[in-house]
Parts: C-alpha cells; structure tokens; sequence
C-alpha cells in the first residue's frame, strides 16, 4: 500500500543508489510526475507531500504558485548538515541527528543504503538524549570514534567512551580529543571503498566542514 498524506496520493518510482527518491504525488489540484527529491532519505517523501498540500492551500488563499514552482522547490531543495553526502574515498555522511528520531531517520537511511564498512564520528552536547541516540546510530558502525566539538555544552569524551561500552565492543571503540584528530582517524581506519558518517550534532557537523574547507584552500594554495 502506497503511504498517503492529506488527499496526497504517492507513488514511489524509484531509488537512487545514494538514498534520493523519484516520486509521483497526487492531489485534486494536480499531478506531479516523476519528480526526483533532492533530500536524501526516506522520510523526505512524507515532507514533501506535507509541503506540496501547505503550496497548495496558500495558492487557494490568492498566492499564485504553480506546479512548475512547487516541482522546482523539490528538485532544489537543499539541508545542508542532513544526509548531505560527498563523494571520495572513502566517501563523507554529514548528518547532524542530535535526538532519537533524527538518529532512527539517519539509521535507517543507513540500514537501506549504506552496504559498505562505516565509521561513525560522533560528538554532542550533554544536555541531548545520549543514550538513546547511542544505541539507536552505535550499533551500525564498524568502527565508533568519539569526540568533543569545541563548545561548552559538548558532553565529554570520557562520558561518551563510559556510554558506548555499553552499547558495543570495547574494540570498536575509539576517542580523539579534537574534531580535527577524530576526522582524520576516521580517514585512516576506513577503507576507500567505507563511508564515514559524522553525526550527533551540527557543531560537530559545522567543524568538520569548517576542516574540509581549510583543507581545500591549502591545496589550492599550494
């Protein structure tokens, strides 16, 4: 049975390989055919659908919004930090799941798409549901790194590390005292072929951009 949202009918086309979706969706107001999502994930068709019926509902309030405008929304759409993947070897998942349903989103994203050994960075602030998060992303890992983003509210290595212990092996456990050291052992015990994934938080997702990005320019430098 094909989900539905709010007289929106959905039809799933097909998948990429890196997780978008090609959706058809239905209303009484119009048909949006084959239109590829550009955010990644599963549950973006829900929000999709929730997006259109809100367009939809303002166009019948005087705002004039074509299908044409909606269908470019969707194929545009970009969430920097959620799903955002970047391609190498081995390739980057920045996702910053800081509570359980954004972690069960990414874990399934994981679960349906990713089939290649995967490093999980994570970092997070202290007052956040660490626990459940942990046992909800920890257990997809082959290898989990621990750290703590430069910001007061960041829950310490040492708590984390005591956290993880008891959700998977003591072996699959590792720490680094800074974003720009766990980044780059996470480069070093992921094979080329792996994915790593840093997630628990958009501080930590902002620093490890902020690290690409200081990279890239070196070597432009140089």
């Amino acid at each position: 049975m094909q989900p539905s949202v709010d007289e929106c009918r959905i039809e799933i086309e097909s998948a990429t390989s890196d997780g978008r979706f090609r959706v058809t969706f239905v209303t009484r107001e119009g048909r949006y055919e084959n239109v590829l999502l550009e955010l990644r994930g599963r549950h973006q068709i829900i929000n999709v659908a929730v997006a259109i019926r809100l367009a939809e509902s303002l166009r019948r309030r005087g705002f004039a919004i074509p299908i044409a405008s909606i269908v470019k929304g969707i194929v545009t759409a970009r969430h920097p930090g959620r799903l955002e993947l970047v391609d190498g070897q081995p390739s980057l998942l920045l996702d910053g799941a800081h509570n359980p349903s954004g972690a069960q989103a990414l874990r399934e994203f994981l679960g349906e798409f990713v089939h290649v050994p995967l490093t999980l960075v994570f970092g997070a602030m202290k007052d956040k549901k660490l626990r459940e998060i942990a046992e909800i992303l920890f257990p997809t890992a082959e290898h989990v790194i621990l750290t703590e983003p430069d910001n007061p509210r960041a829950a310490g290595i040492a708590d984390l590390h005591h956290l993880a212990e008891t959700i998977v092996d003591q072996k699959n456990i590792l720490a680094a005292p800074s974003v720009r050291q766990a980044f780059r052992q996470a480069k070093e015990v992921t094979p080329s072929g792996g994915l790593i994934c840093v997630t628990g938080s958009l501080y930590l997702v902002g620093e490890v951009k902020a690290i690409m990005n200081s990279s890239s320019l070196s070597k432009v430098a140089h």
